[in-house]
């Protein structure tokens, strides 16, 4: 196809001289018109050409796409790549990995959505990771318990990512729920059509593996995923909790039956409140990881916090983040959606020395921002005076 566009050019670009006299010819005027009259049929006829011809590469692509799609087996898919793709490092990623690893893979392969082929680029959507993530994080009585229990029951490693593997296989399955209820996500890709057919690359192959078989469960281990909130109204206390200003609040210690044994007094000061996209770009900056975090800043408001806790007893505490988002409904929230990297919302409060600390808060956007003590149920909510 290249040496017959070369062919044309050189043909065109000898008319063209001969046309405007330069090989030492002339021409009447109706002869040059009817040469450049012939010239732009031809360039007409040239440029319907390569219409055509990128209509059926698109062809071409999605086929092959929707033959990938149509695999069912790690076999099935071998055979579609060798038959298809002139590199074969989708086959080699997945050789040491698990019959659930695959079937995961070829699960979420069947929910790939082509979208276009232009220019050698392709676009499809695919299940974001971050979707799957928050899907995860709500479903209160199925995963999330299930997956806390098993971490309570102290489960080997393989038996919860032999779980994992299965709930989101079942998903993402003709029966799952995935296809509807976890967000797409468009990406694009370098994908050419060599001359034999097939596809030159198969990047958004092996792109797709590595996400779902090794960036999904490694994220979802670093997540920490909270029991649905209680229905239970909090009491929101007016008081002098203001950025910049310190205030006594109480840090419990718990014995080794669980109970609490005393509360001892910290003194917490507020420095810095960051909301919504100031917040997401400070959350960058503390670690990359945290530009996937999923906020819809139409519903949701997403915070920042950074304060220090200053220890002033004889004794070490062990702290756990206070800071609360409380809704309209009085149901708390107290962790992001998925999960931020890089903060340190809880520690030991080594005695007489102070610790700064940071946590990130996603919660709708009539949600009052504050202290949440856990033992009186009290709400102090910050930046509100005493009446």
């Amino acid at each position: 196809m290249e040496i017959k566009r070369f062919k044309r050019a050189i043909a065109l670009a000898m008319v063209v001289m001969v046309a405007n006299g330069s090989v030492g010819c002339s021409f009447s005027p109706g002869a040059l018109q009817s040469v450049r009259q012939s010239l732009a049929s031809h360039f007409n006829q040239e440029n319907h050409e390569q219409s055509t011809e990128t209509n059926s590469d698109e062809k071409e692509v999605k086929a092959v796409v929707e033959e990938v799609k149509s695999s069912q087996s790690a076999k099935q898919l071998k055979d579609c790549i060798d038959n298809n793709f002139k590199s074969n490092t989708v086959s080699l990623a997945l050789d040491d990995k698990s019959q659930k690893e695959i079937k995961l893979y070829l699960t979420v392969l069947q929910n790939l959505d082509f979208i276009s082929y232009k220019d050698g680029k392709m676009k499809y959507k695919a299940p974001s990771i971050d979707g799957i993530i928050n899907y995860l994080s709500k479903d209160y009585n199925g995963f999330v318990k299930d997956y806390n229990n098993f971490l309570t029951l102290k489960l080997s490693e393989e038996e919860i990512e032999d779980y994992v593997l299965d709930y989101l296989a079942q998903l993402f399955s003709e029966d799952g729920e995935g296809v509807e209820s976890v967000k797409m996500e468009t990406k694009t890709c370098k994908v050419t059509l060599t001359r034999g057919g097939k596809l030159s690359t198969d990047s958004f192959l092996t792109e797709l593996a590595n996400e779902v078989i090794t960036d999904l469960p490694t994220k979802i281990k670093g997540t920490t995923f909270s029991q649905e909130p209680p229905k239970a109204n909090t009491k929101v206390k007016t008081s002098d909790f203001k950025i910049g200003k310190s205030k006594v609040m109480l840090c419990p210690v718990i014995g080794e039956d669980g109970k609490i044994t005393s509360q001892q007094k910290i003194l917490v000061t507020v420095d810095t409140v960051l909301k919504d996209e100031e917040a997401l770009e400070k959350l960058c900056t503390i670690s990359e990881m945290n530009r996937s975090l999923n906020v819809d800043f139409q519903e949701n408001s997403l915070y920042y916090i950074h304060y220090t806790v200053k220890n002033g007893t004889s004794l070490d505490l062990t702290y756990n983040n206070n800071f609360s988002l409380v809704g309209n409904d009085g149901n708390s929230y107290s962790l992001p959606n998925g999960s931020c990297f890089g903060l340190t919302s809880s520690t030991v409060l080594k005695k007489g020395s102070d610790t700064a600390l940071d946590v990130a808060l996603i919660g709708p956007k009539t949600a009052k921002l504050g202290w949440y003590d856990n033992t009186t149920k009290y709400f102090y909510q910050l930046g509100v005076e005493d009446e």
